[in-house]
């Protein structure tokens, strides 16, 4: 919790114990150009990342190797996405299933849900 406090202070954002967030980490190298979404829109970000886990705060899409970060979003299932979609790409994680573009998550208050993964064959 304090390491994501940090990471939302770095931003000018602070944390809100009854929201929660979420990340998107960017497998392959060769997805330029996409950007993350949550639908509906809701908290803070996205916040971009590079594949060092340094945050890249002008960035509109992920880097390479990278991802991206929603703070202090509302609890609930929100869909987790990127666009547009590379070819050959598909968001990934066993516990919330996969789909080409996006996927719902499950957002609990004061949680760091997890990491939706971008891959790309």
């Amino acid at each position: 919790a304090a390491e994501m406090a940090e990471v939302a202070q770095g931003v000018g954002v602070t944390l809100d114990d009854s929201k929660g967030l979420v990340a998107l980490t960017a497998i392959s190298q060769d997805a330029p150009g996409v950007a993350a979404t949550l639908s509906p829109p809701s908290g803070d970000g996205p916040f971009y990342y590079d594949s060092e886990l340094n945050l890249v705060p002008q960035a509109t899409e992920i880097p390479a190797g990278g991802g991206a970060l929603f703070l202090n979003v509302d609890p609930g299932t929100p869909t987790l996405g990127v666009t547009p979609l590379p070819e050959g790409c598909a968001l990934f994680d066993e516990a919330w299933g996969t789909d080409a573009a996006a996927t719902p998550v499950p957002i609990e208050a004061n949680t760091h849900t997890g990491v939706m993964d971008l891959q790309c064959q």
